[in-house]
């Protein structure tokens, strides 16, 4: 009787420690960390805004530069044949592609005569040919345009910015 009470004990006993085996057992469970390197994203320009040559005139008058390059003048006239060839300012953003981004101008800035005295405003930038998704090649190009006041008998000479023609771009 004793050798049966304890065969019942030891047979007990490894049921009740294989239950707490099975309570006492650990679960796993296995993540994957990843990173992802992409290229750095960056905007140049291409191409800068030029309203090309203007005849000096009495009145005040106005040139805008649309950004497909079309030209239109009030007030004012370009001279035939000028070498001096208008063009829209045009700007590359490069990064990831189909990263979005949104794309920032002044509302205006300033040209000065590098000869002397004298300034014009360009106002009314203006955008187009752009998305605001860079392209599967890594790229998406578009133009600037704008309108340039000129004044009332301006001083010969070049006029270029002195105050900041600033582009910027934000990613979303």
């Amino acid at each position: 009787m004793k050798t049966t009470f304890n065969l019942k004990f030891l047979t007990i006993s490894i049921i009740f420690l294989g239950f707490a085996a099975v309570a006492n057992a650990q679960n796993t469970a296995t993540a994957t960390a990843s990173a992802t390197v992409v290229e750095g994203s960056s905007v140049r320009k291409d191409k800068d805004l030029n309203f090309g040559s203007l005849i000096k005139g009495n009145t005040e008058g106005s040139v805008h530069i649309a950004p497909n390059g079309q030209m239109t003048y009030s007030g004012i006239t370009a001279p035939s044949g000028s070498s001096n060839t208008p063009q829209a300012a045009q700007f590359t953003v490069l990064g990831t592609a189909g990263a979005s981004f949104s794309i920032s101008t002044p509302s205006s800035f300033t040209l000065t005569n590098t000869n002397g005295t004298g300034t014009m405003t360009v106002s009314g930038i203006d955008i187009t040919n752009w998305n605001n998704t860079i392209g599967s090649g890594g790229e998406t190009t578009f133009n600037v345009g704008g309108w340039l006041t000129v004044p009332a008998n301006p001083n010969v000479g070049l006029y270029q910015n002195t105050s900041d023609f600033v582009i910027t771009i934000q990613f979303n």
